[in-house]
């Protein structure tokens, strides 16, 4: 998270007037919702961020992308390739394909 706020406020002291959206590192919203918000909040506070994105569609992440919306904070949720979790899925493949995944994923939204 320490560097991942190190690169945000890098690009929005370099940027002039664009929409920032700070990449929530693997494992800073997997804990619990609440370190999920905090997270996220660092990364808005210091990082000067207006949103953040997160990947991945399990109900523990659902839950934590509503808490960071609940905190006022925009996310930037997706589905589809997944780098971050490629390993413990289904490798390099697309997620969410199915009316099925994408349903859980927009159910929470």
């Amino acid at each position: 998270m320490d560097m991942m706020v190190l690169a945000t406020k890098a690009v929005t002291a370099g940027s002039s007037g664009a929409f920032v959206v700070a990449d929530m590192p693997f494992g800073s919203y997997h804990i619990t919702p609440a370190v999920a918000v905090a997270n996220a909040f660092r990364l808005v506070q210091e990082g000067g961020c207006d949103a953040v994105k997160l990947e991945g569609a399990s109900t523990e992440i659902l839950q934590a992308i509503r808490r960071i919306r609940s905190a006022g904070i925009p996310v930037m949720a997706h589905l589809g390739l997944l780098p971050q979790t490629a390993g413990s899925l289904t490798g390099m493949t697309m997620q969410g394909k199915t009316l099925s995944e994408v349903s859980l994923f927009t159910a929470y939204l």
